[in-house]
């Protein structure tokens, strides 16, 4: 099986990636393949605003999700 794979990565939340922030909190750092030491893809810090924001996404989800039975879950 073929996973696709990018090369940037970014937060994700709410079932969607979040946009890159311009803001000065946010950075970016390298994932490097420890095999051949050559870098994987760029990963995107997130800000504590978008922290907050996926926090308040899994809370709110929660209680409809835990009461989805698993098979349908897994779908």
């Amino acid at each position: 099986m073929t996973v696709p794979f990018s090369s940037e990565i970014h937060t994700f939340h709410s079932g969607k990636p979040q946009p890159q922030t311009s803001s000065a909190a946010a950075s970016t750092f390298q994932s490097i393949d420890p095999a051949t030491g050559k870098p994987l893809a760029t990963i995107y810090t997130t800000t504590a605003r978008q922290l907050d924001e996926a926090v308040a996404a899994a809370e709110a989800a929660f209680p409809g999700w835990s009461q989805t039975p698993a098979p349908k879950r897994a779908a």
